[in-house]
């Protein structure tokens, strides 16, 4: 069976080390079935750049997952640009979809 694979970006590094966010708990799940060799996980140079950019000791912290869970890098590339711009216009259609369609939810009642 192939193993599945999937994509980090800069949220989710940012997610493992904030305990006072509700899916902190998720994220430490999820990185610890990538230690259990559950998933093959990419992240990319632009991800990596957000990273080197966060103050210290959150940069080295961040930055130590990659190396800790041997998360590949996956250079830059027009592909990516490509993907990301469809993983943003993704989001934002479920985003648009999540209010509307609770919106439709409630109108029946409020008849």
């Amino acid at each position: 069976m192939e193993i599945p694979k999937g994509y980090l970006e800069t949220t989710m590094f940012n997610l493992f080390f904030d305990e006072n966010r509700p899916s902190h708990v998720a994220i430490r799940k999820l990185f610890d079935a990538i230690r259990r060799g559950e998933y093959d996980i990419y992240t990319s140079q632009y991800v990596v750049d957000e990273l080197e950019a966060a103050d210290e000791p959150k940069r080295t912290d961040m930055l130590g997952l990659i190396t800790e869970y041997n998360i590949k890098v996956i250079d830059k590339s027009d592909e990516i640009v490509r993907l990301a711009q469809i993983y943003i216009i993704l989001m934002n259609m479920m985003e648009y979809l999540k209010r509307n369609f609770s919106m439709l939810c409630i109108l029946p009642r409020l008849q």
